[in-house]
Formats: C-alpha cells, sequence, structure tokens
C-alpha cells in the first residue's frame, strides 16, 4: 500500500518486462497496473530499456495516458516527458515526405493535447518542428504549419515557469515566419496565428519580433492590413515599455485608409497596458492630425484615445492616474480650435468620470468663449443630470429659455424632467403653456408626466383643456388646405396636447388622481367638436383615439356613460378603427371604475 513501494514496484516491473521479449506478458502486466502514474512509469522504462518488439507497445501505452484527459496531471505530464522527445526525434528521422508528415501530425496531437512540457521536451518539440514552419519543400503542408503555430503558442501559455531562455527559445522559429526576407509576406494567415502564438509566449524575443513587424508598416510594398493589426493588439497583450514606445510610432504613422484600424487597435492596447507611460502616451494621441475617415467602422485616433481615457479614469484605482486623465479631458475640452466631433466624446467620458471639474468645463459648452456646437450643446444637456447635485439645475433653467437652438431647449426639458423638483415643474410649465417651438413643448409634456406629481398634472392637465377651447375644425381644414403641417399654430397645440394626454393617461394607470376628474368634460367636448374631422394627417386619428384611452383610463360615471353613447352617437362620423378604440376604452372605464369604487369602500372600511 505504500506508494513508494507501489512506484518501485511499476519500475521493476519495466526492468523485467525489458529482459523478457514476450509481448503477451508485457500486455498483461501492464493491465495489472490500475493507477496510470505506475503503468507510465514502467512504460518508460521499458521505452528505454526493452527489447525493440516492446517498444511499441510501451509508446502505446504513453500515449493513451496522455491523450486521456481524464488521467490525473502528474501521470500525463510523466508520460509525455519521454513521448514527446521520441516522437519529436522521429520527425528528424523520417527521409521521407510522408514520414515527416505523420511524424510531425503525431507531436502535434500530443502537444494539442498536453502542452505542459518540461525543458528537455521543449527544445526537441522546437528543434523538429520549428523547421517545418519555414520549408518550402513539401514536408510541410500550409495546413500543418498553421497547426504548428498555433500548437508553439498554446504551449507558450503554459511553459512560462520555464523561465526567459524557453520562451525566447520557443519564439525564435516564429519570429523568423515573420521577417520579411525569408517568408512569403502574402501568407497572411500564417503570421496571423505567428504573432498570435508570440503574444502567448511573451518574453523579449516575442515582442521585438512583433515590434519590427509593426514598424515595417507603413513602408511595406505588400499591404498587409491585417498582419498590422494583430501586430498592434498582440503588443496590448505582451505590455512592455518598448511596446508602448511601438504603439505610440504607429499612432503617429501616416498610411493608406486601411492602416486607420491599426491605430485603432494600438489605442486599445495602449488602454489595456494602462499605467502612466500609457495615459501620456493616449493624452497625445488626442491631439494627433489624423483626419476623420469617411468610411464607416473605421477608428478615429483622437475620438478613441478620449473614450479609452475616460474608461481608465472611471476605473482606476490610482488617484494620481484619475485626476491627470480627468485633467487632460477638461484641458481637450476647452482648448480653442478643437474639432467639434472630438468634444463630444470628450463630453461623454468627462460626464461619466464626473466631479466638479467636469461639471465646470461641460457647463462652458452653452455659453461664452467655449460654447460648443448644437450637437455639442444637446450631448452636454443630456448628461448634465448624471452630476446628481443642484449645480446643473441653474445651467439647464438658462438654456431652457435662452439657448438659440431648439434642439438644444428641448434635451434641456427633457434633463430637467429627469431632475425634477419644485423648480423644475414651474420652468417646465411655463414652457409647455407658452407659445414657443412645438418640439420644445412636447419636450416639455414628456419630463412633466415623468415627474408626474400633483404640480405636473395640473399643467397638463391646463394645456388639454387650452387646446380644446382653441380647436376649431373648420379653422383647420380650411388651414390645412393652403398650408403645411408645421405653418400653423392649431396643428403646434394639437399635436403637444396629445402627448400631454398620454401622459396623463401613463400617470392614471399608475395611481388614481382626483385632478384627472375634472378633464372628462373637456375631452368629450373635443370628440364633439372632431366629429367628422377628415385631416390628412395621422394626428386626427391619433388624437381621438388618445383621448378615448384617457376617457378609459380616467373612469368615473360621466366618461362610462360617454363612452357607451359613443358607437351610436358620435362615433358614427368616425371609421372603424376609432369605434374599435372606443369600445376597448368602455371596457377599460368599467374595469376601473370598479376598482376605484372597490378602493373607496375598503378606505371607509
Amino acid at each position: 500500500d505504500n506508494n513508494l513501494c507501489r512506484e518501485s514496484a511499476a519500475c521493476l516491473c519495466g526492468f523485467v518486462l525489458a529482459l523478457a521479449d514476450n509481448s503477451s506478458s508485457a500486455a498483461l502486466a501492464f493491465a495489472g497496473i490500475d493507477d496510470p502514474l505506475y503503468r507510465a512509469g514502467a512504460a518508460a522504462v521499458l521505452l528505454g530499456k526493452g527489447p525493440e518488439g516492446m517498444r511499441g507497445l510501451a509508446a502505446g501505452t504513453l500515449t493513451e495516458i496522455v491523450m486521456n484527459k481524464s488521467y490525473h496531471e502528474r501521470a500525463r505530464g510523466h508520460a509525455a516527458k519521454f513521448l514527446v522527445p521520441l516522437v519529436c526525434r522521429e520527425v528528424g528521422k523520417s527521409t521521407t515526405v510522408e514520414g515527416v508528415r505523420k511524424s510531425a501530425r503525431k507531436c502535434l496531437d500530443l502537444l494539442e493535447s498536453y502542452p505542459k512540457l518540461d525543458m528537455r521536451a521543449l527544445n526537441m518539440a522546437v528543434r523538429q518542428l520549428g523547421p517545418l514552419l519555414c520549408r518550402r519543400d513539401g514536408h510541410a503542408t500550409r495546413r500543418d504549419q498553421l497547426r504548428v503555430a498555433r500548437a508553439m503558442g498554446v504551449v507558450g501559455l503554459h511553459v512560462q515557469h520555464l523561465g526567459r531562455r524557453a520562451l525566447d527559445m520557443l519564439a525564435s522559429p516564429l519570429a523568423y515566419v515573420l521577417h520579411p526576407g525569408s517568408f512569403d509576406s502574402m501568407d497572411t494567415a500564417l503570421q496571423i496565428d505567428a504573432l498570435t502564438a508570440l503574444g502567448n509566449i511573451k518574453g523579449v524575443v516575442a515582442e521585438r519580433a512583433i515590434i519590427l513587424t509593426l514598424l515595417q508598416a507603413p513602408g511595406d510594398n505588400v499591404p498587409r492590413f491585417k498582419v498590422w493589426e494583430e501586430a498592434a493588439w498582440q503588443l496590448g497583450r505582451i505590455g512592455g515599455e518598448q511596446s508602448v514606445v511601438a504603439l505610440v510610432w504607429a499612432l503617429r504613422a501616416q498610411g493608406p485608409w486601411q492602416f486607420a484600424r491599426t491605430r485603432q487597435l494600438a489605442v486599445k492596447s495602449l488602454a489595456r497596458i494602462g499605467g502612466p507611460s500609457a495615459v501620456d502616451a493616449l493624452i497625445q494621441a488626442m491631439h494627433v492630425q489624423d483626419m476623420r475617415p469617411s468610411r464607416p467602422n473605421v477608428g478615429w485616433v483622437p475620438s478613441d484615445a478620449a473614450q479609452v481615457l475616460g474608461v481608465i479614469g472611471r476605473e482606476t484605482a490610482n488617484a494620481t492616474i484619475k485626476a491627470t486623465v480627468s485633467d487632460a479631458l477638461i484641458n481637450a475640452f476647452l482648448s480653442h480650435g478643437i474639432d467639434e466631433k472630438l468634444r463630444m466624446p470628450i463630453a461623454d467620458e468627462l460626464a461619466k468620470i464626473g466631479g466638479g471639474g467636469a461639471r465646470d468645463a461641460l457647463v462652458q459648452a452653452f455659453t461664452g468663449p467655449h460654447q460648443g456646437s448644437v450637437e455639442v450643446r444637446k450631448r452636454v444637456a443630456e448628461f448634465l443630470p448624471m452630476f446628481g447635485d443642484e449645480g446643473e439645475v441653474s445651467s439647464l433653467r438658462w438654456v431652457l429659455f435662452h439657448d438659440q437652438s431648439r434642439r438644444v431647449r428641448a434635451e434641456a426639458a427633457r434633463a430637467l424632467g429627469q431632475i425634477g423638483g419644485e423648480s423644475a415643474v414651474s420652468d417646465l410649465a411655463s414652457v409647455l403653456l407658452g407659445r414657443g417651438h412645438y418640439e420644445v413643448r412636447e419636450s416639455a409634456a414628456r419630463a412633466l408626466g415623468h415627474i408626474g406629481d400633483d404640480r405636473a398634472v395640473d399643467a397638463l392637465v391646463e394645456d388639454v383643456q387650452a387646446m380644446v377651447v382653441q380647436f376649431d375644425k373648420a379653422k383647420w381644414d380650411a388651414q390645412a388646405a393652403v398650408s403645411s403641417l408645421d405653418e400653423f399654430d392649431l396643428a403646434y397645440s394639437v399635436g403637444v396636447s396629445r402627448i400631454s394626454i398620454d401622459q396623463l393617461t401613463h400617470i392614471g394607470r399608475k395611481r388614481w388622481v382626483p385632478a384627472l376628474m375634472s378633464l372628462v368634460p373637456d375631452l368629450i367636448l373635443f370628440l364633439e367638436k372632431a366629429q367628422g374631422w377628415k385631416s390628412s394627417w395621422s394626428d386626427a386619428n391619433g388624437m381621438v383615439k388618445g383621448v378615448l384611452r384617457a376617457l378609459g383610463e380616467i373612469g368615473g360615471e360621466e366618461a362610462c356613460q360617454s363612452l357607451r353613447l359613443f358607437p351610436e352617437g358620435l362615433g358614427r362620423h368616425f371609421d372603424d378603427i376609432i369605434r374599435s378604440c372606443a369600445e376597448t376604452a368602455l371596457r377599460r372605464c368599467t374595469d376601473h371604475s370598479m376598482s376605484v369604487r372597490q378602493s373607496r369602500l375598503f378606505t371607509r372600511a
């Protein structure tokens, strides 16, 4: 039962089998050893000391142990220690093309199944398989060469503990593949696999080979865009100081438009490396004179650098790096002559990083010497609620009433709806009930619906009531006959009030609001005024359906009675779609009235 005795017995069994040229006895003895570790030890002794006829049996036993992933790691490693050098040695001994291919594929099967080699097995594998990468005499097919490169990359992940000497030895044949003077530069697939393998191996030789591949990019006579992109990405995996220098060079290099993807991956690699040197390089990359690409899905270096800096600033735990990133983004955002397309991603990242300095910088985009374009101001208004304090409310209120662009004002109204508060409701109600642009008023209506308190409900109800008083079907039809929808005030009022009604309906679904009951007579009056309304725009049917839905949600005896009489009364002047909507609203109104009545009885009880 002693492990040492059992291991010694296994080795002794191997010696005994080595003395007897009897394959049946050997097979019987192997079958009697249950533990794969001790069976591997016996097979290893037989492989080295046994007669020629039994070595095949020993090799088959070792192969079975290595390839079976259910066996213990120690047993598989012990078997691979003896089997891999033997199989690799057969590659060098083979004299025919078919023999080389067969031996190499057998060796690759072993490496793919168990890549954790010791120094001796690694040395033999590199010596025999490495030359196959560059042979052009037919001894290795292209598929075999791709397998060799990938197998070396997998082995490189598992032999990091062997040290620099082993890694450099493994990387040398792969580096030779990338040398432009010694290899067919058009075989990009093999070069990409070699770069991926070098990224797994790491080490000095691997880093130097990848850097040289990247430095050849702009002056290369044969464009290898995928190879350059892979080189930039693998340098980010290695992460050495020389990698940072090479990636910075790639950001500044000028090449065809396809090289823009390489620069984009260089930015991402610098983000992956991190550290002060990479942050400094990314800050410089924001000011690279790189023309914006006209093709889709092509990176623009300054924008990519700003986005990556924002990610570093949010995720880093280093306060110094966080402050450096924030200051760099603020300075770039406020710098004169900056491209407006670049200010947008910088504004996004500053809002996500947060802080008083970032908020103060973003607010300066609304007015003054640092005023941004419409898109920049709209983006800043969108992100100001993310700061979560009262400082941005005054800025948004100023934008809501004074900005020249209606799109920016509409975005400010939406942002105030997210912030909420008494001052926000007052300002939004003033905009909704005023005579401003309909886009801003619609945004104010949605913001008030998002807030949903009693003051917001009162403002929405007042807007609908004002529209009902103003609505005149004959006036609509007369003006619509001679002008477009955007040219008369009645269309503005109806369109905005339609949104107000939708917001009130949404609020009524969530809770019962007594103020909504005062709106029922006005909604019924609108249906009476809208008889025979046959406008060519969707606002007509949309407005009527919105009114019917609102009556169904508000409920009450008056609303239910109106909906009950609608098909035979006012409904005769509308189409089947409107009448169907009225039936749905009636069912909702009946259910809603019963639930409200039960709720009141429960409250009294």
